[in-house]
């Protein structure tokens, strides 16, 4: 988006009701946070294999968004989140809340 159609837009959301922004807000929090994690999914790299412990991993394609890995050793796939609390999770829109929420040592629902 060019700055001059920012200033335009911005200059709009101005004229939004406040339960129109709250739903601005909301959306652009859940791409934010969904951007975030998507990111930070991608960069992880897994020393071992979470099945075996193998340490010989090679990239093998992507699902998801996310990296996938073969281990040589036992020959099974995975990606970064496997054995991990986020594993099973699947809104990534709200994995940065579900996160917060484990932390604090309560459930997800």
């Amino acid at each position: 988006m060019r700055a001059r159609e920012l200033k335009r837009w911005l200059a709009e959301a101005e004229r939004l009701t406040p339960a129109q922004q709250e739903k601005v807000l909301a959306k652009l929090q859940g791409q934010r946070s969904e951007g975030l994690v998507t990111r930070l999914v991608s960069e992880r790299v897994p020393a071992a294999c979470p099945h075996c412990a193998g340490g010989h991993l090679v990239r093998h394609g992507q699902s998801g968004g996310a990296q996938r890995f073969r281990c040589r050793d036992c020959g099974k796939t995975f990606n970064p989140l496997t054995g991990t609390a986020l594993s099973g999770l699947r809104h990534r829109d709200r994995w940065l809340q579900q996160a917060e929420v484990m932390d604090a040592g309560l459930s997800v629902r």
